[in-house]
């Protein structure tokens, strides 16, 4: 799924800890997602209503009315989330120059144990044979 949101995409704490409640669960109210956080965060329900609400409105999130209250879904999985942020970042501090930010990610990459590079590799190669599928 192609992200198509506001860039730069700006999230704050209580913002990624509410996208990972919905991630984990799939979906949540007001309600449900306050009473996970309460036992290590001091947030009244009025401000997990708003922090739902400001991710509606930034795209982020889908949400249906039920009853009295919405119940909420992610429109994006993690993956698609930590690109875009990743893109941003990119973006932000290569200003266009692809060179040092592939650099970046060899540097990067290097700090990995050999599975994991394996498993990169891996990505790489069916990224690369589902782009020459599509190809006509």
């Amino acid at each position: 799924m192609e992200v198509s949101l506001k860039k730069p995409l700006r999230l704050g704490d209580l913002e990624l800890e509410v996208l990972e409640y919905l991630w984990v669960h799939g979906e949540g109210t007001p309600k449900t997602v306050h009473s996970h956080m309460q036992d290590w965060r001091d947030n009244t329900l009025n401000t997990v209503q708003s922090t739902l609400d400001r991710l509606y409105k930034k795209g982020i999130l889908e949400r249906k009315k039920i009853a009295y209250s919405f119940q909420y879904t992610c429109k994006y999985s993690r993956t698609e989330i930590l690109t875009l942020k990743i893109g941003d970042l990119a973006e932000e501090l290569s200003k266009g120059e692809t060179r040092e930010l592939l650099a970046a990610f060899v540097e990067f990459t290097a700090r990995l144990e050999e599975p994991r590079i394996a498993e990169l590799e891996a990505m790489i190669s069916a990224h690369r044979k589902k782009q020459a599928r599509k190809k006509p």
